[in-house]
């Protein structure tokens, strides 16, 4: 039976995060595709023109805040999951990510290896 790769969309600001994530992420599941951005709105028009599994996004980013992108697919009715991934430690942040229909709220900060094999685990079991 060959296997079923996932799509998953990395958005961030910063490349090299985006460079490491996508080793990370396929170090812990080689059935990862992953793509990535530094822009909300490009991630947003990638969700809409391509079928993605998961989207991992920074909170804060320079054209539009990973909320907005949440918000906009909600509102359309995708239910893609969605994991708002920041360094910002905010309980309200956490809150409104979780209300605005975010799957996971999770904080960069730890190790990258044990921040990704996270990610990929959450991925891997919303997709299921």
């Amino acid at each position: 039976m060959e296997a079923v790769n996932l799509r998953v969309l990395l958005v961030d600001d910063e490349p090299d995060l985006l460079k490491q994530g996508k080793i990370f992420l396929k170090m812990e599941n080689e059935e990862l595709e992953v793509e990535t951005t530094t822009f909300g709105e490009e991630a947003y028009q990638m969700v809409k023109n391509e079928d993605f599994d998961a989207i991992i996004s920074d909170y804060i980013l320079p054209d539009m805040d990973g909320i907005e992108i949440l918000e906009k697919l909600r509102e359309e009715g995708d239910d893609v999951t969605f994991i708002i991934f920041t360094g910002r430690d905010s309980e309200e942040m956490e809150k409104k990510s979780l209300e605005s229909g975010a799957d996971k709220f999770l904080k960069k900060g730890r190790s990258p290896k044990t921040l990704y094999k996270k990610i990929a685990e959450e991925i891997t079991a919303s997709t299921e």
